[in-house]
């Protein structure tokens, strides 16, 4: 039977991990918490004042028109950031970003082009 050994050769150190914390990470995330408030305050600011922007187009639409406008954002935001989410990890933060910035560029043309056909 073999016997335990009880006298390391090593002994133990309880030793904490170091944490480092870089400045251009905490400026990262601030710039992303920026964006993202700044999106959803328009966002937010649509709810209150949907009279005021069914005015600007013909046919004028209903209040309830306008606020279904207003649902569809979270539901295409999800989908989105789902979508980020999976390009962050599978790609750069370069590549990432432009790639969703090449869409939004697509995004923005199409729906200038929607609008100049109506």
């Amino acid at each position: 039977m073999m016997e335990k050994d009880t006298h390391s050769s090593s002994p133990l150190i309880n030793v904490m991990p170091t944490v480092q914390l870089y400045s251009r990470r905490w400026l990262m995330l601030l710039l992303f918490l920026a964006m993202y408030a700044i999106n959803n305050i328009l966002q937010a600011s649509f709810v209150v004042i949907p009279s005021l922007i069914a005015k600007h187009y013909v046919p004028h639409p209903t209040d309830s028109t306008m606020q279904s406008v207003n649902l569809i954002f979270p539901m295409v935001e999800i989908p989105g950031l789902v979508l980020a989410i999976f390009l962050l990890q599978k790609f750069s933060v370069k590549v990432s970003l432009s790639i969703c910035a090449i869409a939004q560029i697509i995004g923005i043309i199409s729906s200038v082009f929607a609008s100049m056909f109506e």
